[in-house]
């Protein structure tokens, strides 16, 4: 089971794709003030764990842009709105 502060990186990560908000490392690092190589670990937990619902990559100026797949199916997303924190 991942350390709190990995869920909830996690779960932001899922709620991002579930709603189809494409996004960097970058993103993730300003959010949590991690690295980008947690990041990095982090994105591959996710891949690992929900296969079927990882991240198709597109590089935009040097850098790695996430988006959900058409067949994602989120895990660990609130499907509320109001509980998804930019």
């Amino acid at each position: 089971m991942p350390a709190d502060d990995e869920l909830e990186r996690l779960k932001y990560i899922d709620s991002l794709l579930y709603w189809r908000k494409p996004f960097s490392s970058k993103t993730l690092q300003t959010q949590f003030a991690v690295t980008r190589q947690t990041v990095n670990r982090d994105l591959k937990e996710y891949e690992s764990r929900f296969p079927r619902n990882a991240p198709r990559v597109e590089v935009v100026r040097r850098q790695n842009i996430y988006h959900s797949t058409g067949s994602f199916q989120p895990e660990l997303a609130e499907r509320n709105l109001t509980n998804f924190v930019q």
